[in-house]
């Protein structure tokens, strides 16, 4: 099967205005979804579950592990998901014993020095990427099961990261009781959509639109890629037959420089990463404000991967 990569790139500018008196990052709209307060997750349970995967990570002699994204019922990550995330973590750091947690802290250090949106921490789209960049060898990522009578199944999955390729080395289930709280927030997303991304950037396109066109001499110009290659194919989607869009969004800064790129809707089996991997060697050429004059801009991306 021979692979073929086809990128459709969409590119919707925030308004020239409205980016210059708020410049407002993929991380800050996403801090925003999580203002509601969670109680504290009844701990006991995970730390019961947080155990045995500790045993399981000694066990396939793993030194050191990066704690990802826990997803939500319907498969998006949730408020109370990311709650979740550092919880497992914190159990896993106290429990360790011929291994280490790589912090949260760290993870976030590693992403943004990267020109990663740091909220990618609660996703598990770049749970690989982040072991590799954080030189560690496992990775630990989890799932909210379905809510009944006030408690879900979460499961833990143990994986191991090679330079060439990811393996599952375990998977385990735990039961956790909820408040009614944090029943509502399991299932609240905390990583915009690319449906909202696009609505929201859409409408903003027009109001810089309807600006430049009360200028005689209005230059409005959305950015633009000028260097745009390529991601190559993963070969754990290659193998499988995978293909798929993955929805991306990023900030373009005034010298054309993506930052701050997250993953809004991902494919999975390491395409993630890939399209991640080419977006940070693209160069842009910025958007410009009515006057011409070089503004930092948000806009959403789609890469599509197919084989034939």
């Amino acid at each position: 099967m021979v692979g073929r990569i086809i990128c459709a790139i969409a590119f919707l500018l925030v308004g020239g205005s409205i980016a210059a008196a708020q410049q407002t990052t993929a991380s800050a709209v996403l801090a925003q979804q999580a203002s509601s307060v969670i109680e504290p997750v009844n701990s006991p349970e995970l730390d019961a579950l947080a155990g045995k995967l500790a045993a399981q990570i000694a066990k396939n002699k793993i030194k050191s592990v990066v704690v990802v994204g826990v997803i939500g019922p319907s498969g998006h990550v949730t408020e109370l998901g990311k709650v979740f995330r550092e919880l497992l973590s914190d159990s896993l750091a106290r429990q360790a014993v011929k291994f280490t947690i790589i912090d949260g802290e760290t993870i976030r250090t590693v992403l943004h020095q990267n020109r990663i949106a740091e909220d990618m921490l609660y996703s598990d789209a770049l749970g690989d990427w982040i072991a590799l960049h954080t030189q560690a060898d496992g990775v630990v990522t989890g799932h909210i099961g379905k809510i009944r009578d006030g408690s879900a199944i979460f499961s833990a999955e143990l994986l191991r990261v090679g330079k060439y390729e990811t393996t599952r080395r375990a998977e385990l289930n735990g039961t956790l009781l909820l408040t009614q709280s944090q029943i509502q927030a399991a299932d609240r997303r905390y990583v915009p959509s690319a449906e909202e991304v696009t609505a929201k950037y859409n409408s903003e396109r027009a109001s810089m639109e309807a600006a430049a066109a009360r200028h005689s001499n209005g230059q409005a110009k959305m950015a633009a890629c000028l260097v745009c290659a390529k991601p190559e194919y993963s070969s754990q989607a290659r193998a499988n037959g995978i293909r798929g869009t993955v929805h991306l969004l990023a900030t373009i800064q005034k010298d054309g420089t993506a930052e701050d790129i997250l993953v809004t809707s991902p494919v999975g089996y390491g395409l993630d990463a890939m399209a991640v991997n080419s977006v940070l060697k693209w160069k842009f050429s910025p958007a410009l404000d009515p006057q011409g004059n070089p503004v930092v801009s948000q806009v959403p991306i789609e890469i599509f991967f197919t084989l034939y």
